[in-house]
């Protein structure tokens, strides 16, 4: 199988798998590694480092309230299958300040974890009630849709 040319360019896990399930041959994933390494029979992968920027220091996090964060997490449960956890997370005492889980991963799903933090911290959710927080978040769907009925 190693000297087909349909084969050449196969790593270990996928000679592995035609072994197993095509073949009917039970071998482990790491014998067929070292046999590969042994004859020289895996590819080199290039590493490829991605330039970081320097940094000094920390993020500077004066007060609680002031700089947050959040992002969506995929969770699997026996009951109900994939499930999304939105924590919202001061930077400054590193406490989680709002969640949600929900069976979708939403954007609406990500507002309303934000309303929970606002809530649990200032107590009430209206307008102008929270003094100039920054909130990090990445560039996923749910930080980046627009949701219905809800004004940017």
């Amino acid at each position: 199988m190693i000297w087909d040319p349909d084969f050449l360019d196969y790593g270990y896990r996928k000679v592995w798998a035609i072994l197993r399930f095509d073949r009917n041959l039970i071998v482990g994933q790491k014998r067929i590694q070292k046999i590969m390494q042994r004859h020289e029979w895996q590819c080199a992968t290039p590493h490829h480092n991605a330039p970081r920027g320097h940094r000094e220091g920390t993020v500077e996090k004066p007060v609680s309230n002031m700089r947050g964060g959040t992002d969506g997490t995929k969770f699997w449960t026996e009951e109900d299958g994939w499930c999304w956890l939105f924590p919202v997370i001061d930077h400054h005492d590193r406490e989680i300040i709002g969640h949600r889980i929900f069976k979708e991963g939403t954007a609406r799903a990500t507002l309303d974890a934000l309303e929970a933090a606002v809530i649990n911290r200032f107590g009430v959710l209206e307008r102008d009630i929270v003094p100039s927080v920054e909130l990090k978040v990445d560039h996923g769907c749910q930080n980046t849709a627009r949701s219905r009925g809800v004004s940017h």
